[in-house]
């Protein structure tokens, strides 16, 4: 990774892995909007530090993570099947999730963020039939 991703890289690795502090913020950027705020990020280099964007940034996935948490604990808890089936203890790096999201149709980034999330993780752990 480019020295000048670093810090972004960084910021997005920590906000998908930690617990959000207090409840999650109700989300409403759209994976475009985000990627294209990533990628603002990426061309500020070690200075988007101090971008309030960088803020937001981690806000929006710390939240569409919680949100999504708590989509599949209420799913389990209704007896539904889960939209995604990641193995157990399963960490996708910064790289891999912004990889994800850039990976998805044009169609699909007018979502929001955590729609994006569902879709990459229902992709690349998609549920199969248990017997």
């Amino acid at each position: 990774m480019k020295r000048t991703g670093w810090a972004i890289a960084l910021a997005i690795l920590v906000a998908t892995s930690a617990p959000a502090a207090q409840g999650p913020v109700v989300g409403t950027m759209t994976v475009r909007t985000f990627l294209a705020k990533v990628a603002r990020l990426k061309a500020l280099g070690p200075s988007a530090v101090t971008s309030p964007d960088l803020a937001q940034v981690k806000d929006e996935v710390r939240a569409a993570g919680v949100a999504l948490k708590q989509d599949s604990d209420a799913r389990e808890k209704a007896g539904k099947p889960p939209l995604s089936c990641p193995p157990k203890g399963t960490k996708m790096t910064s790289g891999e999730f912004l990889g994800a999201l850039e990976a998805l149709p044009s169609a699909a980034r007018d979502v929001p963020l955590r729609q994006g999330f569902a879709f990459v993780l229902a992709r690349r752990y998609p549920c199969t039939k248990r017997l």
